[in-house]
Parts: structure tokens; sequence; C-alpha cells
């Protein structure tokens, strides 16, 4: 899906890049001889010599990782003297040449094999280019229906190259094309950054065959629909005024919690802090454009209370929760146990309650759930 920007921004697209040149230096192809009432089957020896371009140690170059940043840039594909100087394309060099002992009809295919690459990657702006002695021998996409072989291959060659003593220089680029040249003269610039952070890898192989050339078949993909493919997200906000009721509660605002995140912790029961940690899910990125971890607190408060005493007979006074009254009480809790005092004063002895017990219906201790105002209504009376 295209979004678009609003602003003259161009993005950076930090991709991280493996190339593997993975060579069959021998394969082993199936020649058919046709006799007059038989069909026979041999094999022959394909030779592949394979040469590399060196590093400042005069290493072998066998393979290229890109971690950079590559600047999304309208690309010249004629000429490859910009490309070599380019800093925003991906490009790798190898030669190939065949043996003398190869069969006259040799020839060989090139290939990314073992393609693994991000959704977010599969469109037409990542694309690939493949030169044979510095001319353009074949390009194309990463699109999502991009050209696919069986067990991630992509053929690059449209047909068969011939396999001879001669060594042939190769150059694949890969590269992600901008909509336009000019970004400030561009009415609807495509936002380029859901290919932020993404990764590519694949390895380059040589197919050899001994047979009569043919044009690559190619057969197209399903389109792939890309989770998120760099949605924005709204942060999760906690339930207000949460009242502790003795059941499960929404720790998240209107118990929503929003597409392309996980939460260890949506419900609590007690009261208390909760911390809970939301997690983005591949593709998606918060609204203010950060994709870690975003921890935060919700709340259970406790639930308010009143325990008022009754009037007893002095000489019969007991300390009993059956001796006093209570109000908001959550239904099925009750007061386990209490303790009553008296306080004598010029006219009177006030009963005074404290210390008391509360037990769910599963006989569980629920008393710091519960802040409790207690009133000392209840006074000691003559029979």
């Amino acid at each position: 899906m295209k979004k678009y920007i609003k602003n003259n921004v161009k993005a950076l697209i930090l991709l991280s890049i493996l190339i593997v040149l993975g060579i069959i230096s021998t394969t082993l192809a199936l020649t058919l001889r046709f006799g007059p009432t038989n069909i026979d089957i041999t094999t022959a020896n394909v030779m592949v010599n394979v040469r590399y371009e060196k590093d400042g140690e005069n290493n072998d170059i066998t393979s290229i990782t890109s971690n950079g940043d590559l600047t999304p840039m309208t690309l010249d594909t004629s000429s490859i003297s910009n490309i070599i100087n380019s800093n925003s394309v991906l490009k790798y060099k190898f030669w190939v040449s065949g043996d003398s002992s190869n069969p006259n009809n040799s020839i060989y295919d090139v290939s990314l094999n073992n393609i693994t690459m991000d959704c977010e990657l599969k469109n037409t702006y990542v694309k690939w280019l493949l030169y044979k002695n510095n001319t353009l021998l074949s390009s194309g996409n990463f699109s999502p229906t991009f050209d696919t072989m069986p067990n991630n291959r992509m053929v690059l060659t449209t047909t068969q190259e011939n396999l001879t003593t001669t060594e042939d220089e190769y150059l694949f680029v890969m590269y992600i094309e901008d909509t336009c040249q000019d970004i400030s003269n561009c009415p609807n610039p495509v936002d380029q950054s859901s290919m932020l952070g993404r990764s590519f890898s694949a390895s380059i192989g040589i197919e050899t065959a001994t047979k009569t050339k043919k044009t690559n078949t190619r057969t197209t993909g399903e389109a792939v629909v890309c989770t998120g493919n760099n949605t924005i997200v709204v942060k999760p906000e906690c339930s207000e005024n949460l009242v502790y009721n003795g059941t499960s509660l929404n720790l998240i605002k209107n118990n929503i919690v929003p597409s392309g995140i996980t939460v260890n912790q949506s419900n609590g029961i007690n009261a208390g802090e909760y911390t809970v940690t939301a997690k983005l899910g591949s593709g998606y990125k918060w609204d203010d454009e950060s994709t870690g971890d975003y921890i935060f607190t919700c709340e259970i408060n406790k639930r308010s209370i009143t325990i008022s005493t009754q009037n007893q007979v002095e000489g019969s006074f007991t300390s009993s929760p059956a001796k006093v009254d209570v109000t908001n009480l959550v239904a099925g809790h009750t007061i386990n146990s209490i303790s009553l005092s008296t306080i004598a004063t010029s006219t009177e002895d006030i009963i005074v309650p404290s210390h008391a017990i509360i037990y769910d219906s599963n006989n569980n201790d629920v008393t710091n759930n519960y802040i409790i105002n207690y009133q000392s209504t209840g006074k000691v009376t003559q029979e």
C-alpha cells in the first residue's frame, strides 16, 4: 500500500544486505543420446572457474554485507561508471569462465539462491541489475509479484550464457529507486519509511547445463500483504478511575489493545499498580516514530467502605463482626473478625472499632483491597 508524505524530506533507508557468492564450481548435467531402440543417459562434468574481486589485503571477497544507509535515488542504468562510483547502491563483482574440458554446448545461468527478505522490501522500488562485460544484461525488481522460481530462487539471466574459456565479468547491483529526482517538485512522493531497518540476504549461483539455449519462463508469485507495513500504532492508555470490585478489571482504556501490539497484562483484580509492557509486532511503529517496548503503569484503586458500631447492652458486650454495620462492601465479602473497645466519656461509653479483617466468598483475606473508614456510632447502654 502506498502512503504519501506531506513534507519534502527524502527518506534514508537503513537496509541490511548480505550477498554471498555461492558459485558451484562443478555440477553434473545430463546428456541424452537417442539410439534406435533406447535412450542412453550419461553424465558430463561441467567445470566453472570463478575469480573474485580482491579487498585491500588481496583477499578474495566472497561475501558482502551492507549495514549503511541506502538513499533512494534515480539511477541512470545505461551508465555503468555512475553505478561504480555511487555510494547509494550495493555492488558485487565477479568473473566466470569455463574449462577446455567442458562439452562444446556448455551453458549457464546466473541466479539468486536462498533469498530471504523482509516483506516490506518486496516492492517495485527495490531494483536489481546484472551487467556482463560492462553492458546491462538484465534487470528487475522485488515487487510483491516479482518473478520467482521454486525454493526462494530467482534466475537473473533471461537466456543461458555460453560457458567458454573466455572470462566474462559480471556486476550485480541492488538499489532503491526514488519516485522523483527532485523531491521538492514531486507532487506525490511515496513514503518509503516502511523499508527502514529491513534485511535482505541471498547467494549468487552459477547453474550449468549442456543443452540448447532457451528463454527462461518466469512464474509470477502471489501478491504479498505485509503485516503492518510499518503502520503507525497509537500507544495504549490506562483505564481511568478503576476501583476494586472483586472481579477482573480491564487495565487498558476501552479494553482495546491496538492491532500490531501485544501486552503482558491487560487485566487485574486486586488493588494496586500494574506495570504493563506493550511490544510492537513486525512492521509496526509507535505514533512518535519509536519502535521499542512501551512500558507504563496502570492502577486499580482500593474500595472505600464504612464500618460503624451498633449499640450494645452493658453486661453482654462482645467484640464480634455481628455488632457492626458495613456499607459499600463487595457482595459476597464479609467481616471475618474485628476489634471493638470502649472509651468512657463523662456521660457514656462509646464503642470504637478497629483491625477489621475482610474475607471474600472463598475465604481469602482481601483486606488490603479496602480503605476502611471506622465510625464510633455505638454506645454501651443500660438494660
